[in-house]
């Protein structure tokens, strides 16, 4: 109970004992700003949700984001090259795509089904390709002739980047390993992004900190910031923006996603489709890399 009220109990103490109506009047105006300032002192007592549980309870929260098995997303994007033409700024078509993206989260492993236009000088001219890569682990194949590369299996760096590129374009599996050890989170501080105040929530994803843009607002991730090693520039920054959240389910994901390096735009995507824990899963959707190199060394 705060000083007035004290003074004002002081105050009915001394009340005539026959004026009984306003006897009544003050209790109950004492009882009023007690209770106001103990639901004060209740919500200045409130911490405020770090970075990683806004994020967190704006993508859906954590049951529903610690409970996702099975992900599929469709989607269809553009890609860029650049520092390969006359001027280093140049930068040109490398060709468009739509994907199928099967990622398993229970049992680490990805499938990733590609139909691919290559626009690249003298490749525009190649038919489409459509090939499927199988990651389990840190282990991954291809299914059949994907541009230069034969069917089997995969270097590892191409494994690494792939793995890496599925963790910078959906955020939520940063959110989800960041729960599972909340000390690699951290906050980061606050800046402004298109005009609106951001929290930044960072996570040490390996050996790089990932910085997330969370929406001071909505708690929705805007875009992130890290460091990633080009074998041009050495470690050159990479932004991902993200936009257009929609709810699926119990979890929000990203409409497009669009990833920014070195000198501009260099990928950009458009989904149309999540499924959470599809039940139409195709017999030979989680086929065991081990199986896809080995049929192709037979």
């Amino acid at each position: 109970m705060n000083r007035l009220s004290l003074s004002l109990l002081a105050l009915l103490s001394r009340l005539n004992p026959c004026t009984h109506t306003a006897r009544i009047a003050l209790i109950i105006v004492c009882m009023s700003i007690a209770a106001g300032c103990d639901d004060d002192g209740e919500s200045q007592n409130t911490p405020e949700p770090s970075p990683l549980e806004q994020a967190v309870e704006a993508i859906g929260g954590t049951d529903a984001l610690a409970g996702l098995s099975m992900l599929r997303i469709e989607a269809a994007g553009t890609r860029w090259i650049d520092y390969e033409g006359m001027e280093p700024s140049e930068i040109h078509d490398a060709g468009t795509y739509t994907n199928t993206y099967l990622l398993d989260l229970a049992a680490d492993a990805l499938r990733v089904d590609v139909t691919r236009m290559p626009l690249f000088e003298a490749f525009q001219f190649f038919p489409p390709e459509t090939y499927s890569v199988v990651v389990n682990g840190d282990v991954g194949g291809l299914t059949a002739q994907a541009g230069f590369f034969p069917a089997g299996a995969m270097p590892s760096q191409n494994v690494g980047a792939l793995i890496q590129q599925q963790r910078l374009f959906n955020p939520y599996l940063l959110l989800r390993t960041a729960l599972a050890d909340p000390t690699i989170a951290g906050d980061g501080g606050e800046a402004d992004h298109d005009g609106r105040p951001h929290r930044i929530l960072t996570i040490m994803d390996g050996g790089a900190e990932v910085r997330l843009f969370v929406d001071a607002e909505t708690g929705l991730i805007s875009k992130l910031e890290t460091l990633e090693n080009s074998p041009l520039f050495r470690d050159v920054p990479v932004e991902v923006r993200f936009a257009d959240w929609q709810a699926q389910g119990p979890l929000s994901f990203p409409g497009t996603v669009a990833l920014y390096a070195v000198e501009g735009l260099v990928q950009q995507e458009t989904r149309s489709t999540v499924t959470l824990d599809p039940t139409d899963v195709a017999a030979d959707a989680s086929v065991p890399i081990t199986h896809v190199i080995q049929s192709h060394h037979q």
